[in-house]
């Protein structure tokens, strides 16, 4: 049996109902992209540096506070950030 077979089949095995559960590396993993445009805008000559200007440092904190399990902080300060943009 292949791999290709087994992934197939694993939707049938698993009892049901199934909790997933993510955790918080991969959330502040899909922070990352955020974090690196944000300090591109920031880097770059188009004018984002004077409206964003603290918007890669934000983003970082609020990578650091899901890390610590500061979750509330965290989507206010995403929320905030969303108000920014």
């Amino acid at each position: 049996m292949d791999g290709a077979e087994i992934l197939k089949r694993l939707p049938r095995a698993i009892r049901k109902p199934t909790t997933h559960i993510i955790d918080w590396f991969h959330i502040a993993m899909k922070i990352q992209p955020m974090q690196q445009i944000a300090d591109h805008m920031i880097r770059s000559q188009s004018g984002f540096a004077e409206i964003l200007p603290t918007a890669g440092k934000d983003i970082r904190a609020v990578k650091w506070r899901l890390w610590q399990g500061r979750v509330d902080r965290a989507i206010q300060d995403l929320e905030q950030l969303s108000w920014q943009a």
